[in-house]
Parts: C-alpha cells; structure tokens; sequence
C-alpha cells in the first residue's frame, strides 16, 4: 500500500508534467498525452470515480486550458496554411514523400533527406513557407525512416513500433506493477506522437530503454554467462556514448564561446573535437569571416572547404561557401572570383531552383559583371519566389 509520502510525490509529479507537457508548446506531445489517456482510461476511471470533485476541477482546467490558453492558439494554428505544423504539414509530407519515390529502397541514407529534399521544392512550397531554414526533417518518423534508410526499413520500423505499443498497452489494461504500467503509458505516447514528429537522439534512446523494461518483465532471466556477455557489451557501448556525449559539451560550449566573442581558436577546436558536426565547421567559418578584410573571408572559405572535405554535399555549408564566395567577389571586383561566385550560384540553382538566395546572388554577381538584363531576370526570380525579399528588390531597383 503506498504511503502518504509517495501519494504526495505522485501529485507532485503529476503537476509538473502537466505544466511541461502545456508549456511545451508540442501538439504532438498533446497528442500522445491524449493516446495514453485513451489507453489508461479503464484503470483511472475507477480511480477518478472516487475523487469526483478533484476530477471535476481538473477537467475545467483543461478545458479552459484547451478554449483560452496556449493549447487553444496552438490547436486553432493547426488549420493555419501559414503557420508551421498543423496544414503545412502535409507540404512537408508531399515533399519526404517525393524524396522517398525517388529512392525507395535503399532512401538517401543518414542525413540524406537535407540533401535531397531540395531538388524537390517547388515554388509554391518556396513562397507558403520560405527557404529560410535548412530542409532536414520530414516530420513523421515512419517517412523520415524511409527517406533516410527506404521503405522497406520503414515497414520495420513502423512493425516494430506496433509490437511495443501492442505490449505497452497489455501492460496498462493489466498491470502487475503500477510503476511498470506507468512507463508503459509514457511509451504509447512517445509512439503515437512519432506519426507527427520526428525520431529525436535526446529523447528515442530513453523511450526505447522504457520499452525494453516493459517488454521484459516477467522475462526468463538469460543463462549467467550470456547475462555477463550483455553486460560487458552495455557497458562498452555505454563508455563509448559517454565519451562522444562529454566531446559534443565541450565542443558546444566552445562554439557558444566563439559566437559569442569571434574566438577563431575556439571554433577550430569544436571542429578538432567534432569534425562529423556540420554546425561546428558552419560557426567556424561564419566567426573567421567576419572581418572586414579579405584575408578574414579567405579564413572563412578555407574552413567552409574543410568541413565540404568531410561532409561533401551537405546544403548548409554549400549555401554559406557560396554566400562567402559572392561576398569575396563583390569586395574584391576581379574577375577571377567574379566567375567562381556566379558557378557557385549556378551550381546553387540547379540544386535547389526553388532557392531565393542562389538567385539573389546570381543577380548581383550579374549585375557586377555588367549584364543588367541577366541580373534583372535573376532578381525578378527571386521576388517571384519571395515577394518580400528586400535585398533583391533593392537590387532591382538599383538597376
């Protein structure tokens, strides 16, 4: 039987997720919440049924919560075309599907969809949403699984995913440990909100160590020897997450550090920590190239090229190698790198033609070049995908 202690601890928790799961803003959280409350409902109906005043305050408070709160306006933006998430979701699903046909067996492989994503926005995707952040999520974990490791690992997946939902749900409907069924719970939810969402390395591996414990209880304990095998092969994947988890804090705080005070040294040590992170390499370049000379852009550009050495086609440090190219050879005004600015443009276009700032670009590397009507066509481009983007219109006007 428990304790006052553990019923006042259980509120308390209680309370705090709710203010978490509310504050956080998530509408794929609050779907979850609700598939576990679906789930739960035939043990905390008997429960609420002898708290009824309790039970009664609480439901107002969601209530209001939903109509006047922050879940109201979040709930209500869900049939917004322009807001993110709720209707223009389904262009981010047109889209991951696009990338999926075009290779649905083997996908675009680990972190591929920001790669391939693309060459298949269109321009009304372009003009709905903007191209102001990198593409790299397809928002459904069975579509992000098959743009990355193709459909038939999608159908794994999404296998999988059922068996634990099946197993968590056996484990709320009859509960040998009220602990266990809780856990349970919180795995359907973190299931039902992957329909919306996308897999999250700071939240999956909890969810599915949670599984493992639902799944395992009651479970035949393995003979001694294959017990030890497991625990020595958990605990050398566990030191080796360890050590790459203490090398990414160090590297993050060293970033945060040189965006913080242009710390050049700081910058090139996250990439000597982290060479596989697309952010270190992007800030190191951003922080050298912030001078006003063109030795500092040089700076910039001869890190933005390490990092394509390592990490060839990622968009990001593509579009920023481009930008520092165009930036070099507006300053600069020889021809030589005139040229190579309007080839990174170019290449940026036949990439990603629903791409505003390739054309923007372009527009002014034209313009410099002496080709007015070429620079005219590419800054009408742009405004054609983006009809606020000052700095083309500006441009234009310019010529």
């Amino acid at each position: 039987r428990r304790t006052r202690r553990q019923i006042a601890l259980a509120r308390v928790g209680a309370g705090g997720f709710g203010l978490a799961v509310v504050a956080s803003g998530t509408r794929g959280a609050w779907l979850g919440v609700v598939a576990a409350g679906v789930v739960a409902w035939p043990q905390l109906r008997r429960r609420v049924a002898g708290h009824r005043v309790l039970a009664g305050a609480a439901t107002a408070a969601a209530v209001a919560l939903v109509v006047v709160g922050p879940v109201g306006t979040r709930v209500a933006a869900a049939v917004d075309p322009g807001e993110a998430g709720g209707r223009s979701r389904l262009d981010e699903w047109a889209l991951a599907a696009a990338v999926v046909a075009d290779r649905p067996l083997t996908g675009a492989g680990p972190e591929g969809y920001r790669i391939a994503a693309p060459a298949h926005i269109d321009d009304g995707y372009a003009r709905r949403h903007g191209r102001d952040d990198v593409v790299d999520r397809a928002h459904s974990g069975p579509l992000d699984v098959a743009a990355a490791a193709g459909i038939p690992a999608a159908a794994v997946y999404v296998a999988l995913l059922a068996t634990v939902v099946a197993a968590c749900v056996r484990a709320v409907r009859r509960p040998s440990d009220r602990l266990v069924a809780g856990m349970a719970a919180g795995v359907v939810a973190w299931a039902v909100q992957q329909a919306v969402s996308f897999p999250l390395a700071e939240v999956d591996p909890a969810a599915w160590l949670l599984a493992g414990v639902v799944a395992g209880t009651g479970a035949v304990a393995a003979p001694g020897g294959r017990a030890r095998a497991g625990r020595i092969a958990a605990g050398l994947a566990a030191g080796v997450l360890a050590a790459g988890g203490v090398l990414s804090v160090v590297a993050d705080r060293d970033l945060e550090r040189a965006t913080r005070t242009g710390d050049v040294a700081a910058a090139d040590r996250a990439t000597a920590l982290r060479p596989d992170d697309v952010d270190a390499w992007y800030v190191a370049a951003q922080v050298a190239a912030s001078g006003p000379s063109l030795l500092a852009l040089d700076a910039g550009l001869d890190r933005v090229e390490d990092g394509l050495d390592r990490l060839p086609r990622d968009p990001a440090l593509q579009d920023l190698h481009e930008a520092l190219l165009t930036e070099r050879a507006l300053r600069s005004g020889l021809a030589d790198d005139l040229a190579a600015a309007e080839v990174a443009a170019r290449d940026g276009i036949a990439a990603d033609p629903a791409g505003p700032a390739h054309h923007r670009r372009l527009g002014v590397i034209l313009a410099a070049r002496g080709d007015d009507r070429g620079a005219a066509a590419a800054l009408r481009r742009v405004l054609d995908l983006d009809p606020w983007d000052a700095a083309a219109r500006t441009a234009l006007d310019g010529l």
